[in-house]
């Protein structure tokens, strides 16, 4: 088999709020395939931070299927969100 090698970047995304409406820029810096984290906020009291991690071909429309979820996906979007703070 012949060798082969990846290229890779990291790149900050810095941070969002869902309920933001996505600005020009955020959209522009965001419509691409990417691999990200979700920090579910704490509980008072709680002592883990529960966190998603995902992919997506892009991000921006990825999140507006969170924020904008249809019946079905709000149940497993709960169910999901349960199981990571449990």
């Amino acid at each position: 088999m012949d060798s082969f090698q990846i290229h890779y970047q990291w790149r900050a995304g810095g941070g969002c709020n869902f309920g933001q409406r996505f600005t020009l820029d955020f959209r522009r810096a965001y419509c691409r395939p990417a691999v990200y984290r979700w920090r579910l906020l704490r509980n008072p009291g709680e002592q883990k931070e529960p966190i998603y991690i995902g992919e997506a071909e892009d991000v921006v429309r990825r999140i507006q299927r969170v924020v904008t979820p249809g019946k079905k996906a709000t149940s497993y979007l709960i169910n999901t969100c349960n199981a990571l703070s449990g």
